[in-house]
């Protein structure tokens, strides 16, 4: 039943059937598989996505390893399509939120794998960030995609990791240059690493994961162009 819940689903959004912003609702199981590999390593830790969406990073993390995963969804539609998964999936959910009331309880994280929304200038909204946005004032977020990371570094441990899809414009948006300054001169940013285009349904446009660790010794960023390494399946 659950590998028959999961074809259903991908096929439904493969379709575009149930959602407007596949990419940010869910992440190909390529991509996530990428993602889980890079930064588990190990069992018994907690894993969290603030933006759960259909909830394929964080099964994938269960394939991976034995862990504890920990999330929060404030679509009503999603959250129920992804309770239902890790139902049928047998993975315990509950510590997956509905909602995003930042004064739920929380739990510093090991590790962050999440693929919040593109270019979301509706984050104000977000209650989540409500905290980020009051620590970080000063520095200009015209659309939400660095704020969403800011929030996830205050939830890393003091030695978590965290790996994070954004759209290829956060490199050089030239209003966005100070938020970057401070993440390098903090040490937090591991890697860059480019994806191909249209690897996300309903999108086109290139993304890249952006490795971010706590506690770094290493200073070098290191740069991949994975641009070009890829099999074409179907439109994507």
């Amino acid at each position: 039943m659950a590998k028959a819940y999961d074809y259903i689903l991908e096929q439904a959004v493969y379709r575009n059937d149930i959602i407007k912003n596949i990419g940010e609702f869910h992440t190909p199981t390529e991509i996530a598989n990428v993602m889980v590999n890079l930064i588990i390593n190990k069992d018994n830790i907690n894993v969290y996505d603030p933006i759960c969406g259909s909830g394929n990073l964080l099964v994938t993390a269960t394939e991976h390893h034995n862990v504890h995963i920990y999330g929060k969804e404030n679509n009503l539609d999603y959250y129920n399509i992804l309770k239902t998964r890790l139902l049928l999936n047998e993975i315990d959910s509950s510590n997956i939120i509905y909602g995003n009331d930042d004064t739920a309880e929380k739990v510093k994280a090991d590790i962050i794998i999440s693929n919040p929304p593109f270019a979301d200038r509706t984050w104000k909204d977000n209650a989540m960030l409500k905290n980020t946005f009051f620590n970080y004032n000063s520095l200009q977020f015209v659309v939400g995609d660095y704020i969403y990371v800011l929030n996830m570094l205050d939830e890393l441990n003091e030695n978590g990791k965290m790996a994070v899809i954004l759209p290829h414009g956060v490199l050089f948006r030239e209003n966005e240059k100070r938020i970057r300054e401070r993440l390098i001169s903090g040490n937090f940013i591991e890697s860059i690493i480019g994806l191909p285009e249209n690897l996300f349904y309903g999108t086109r446009i290139p993304v890249i994961i952006m490795i971010i660790s706590k506690n770094r010794k290493e200073e070098n960023v290191l740069f991949i162009d994975a641009s070009q390494d890829y099999e074409s399946d179907r439109r994507n």
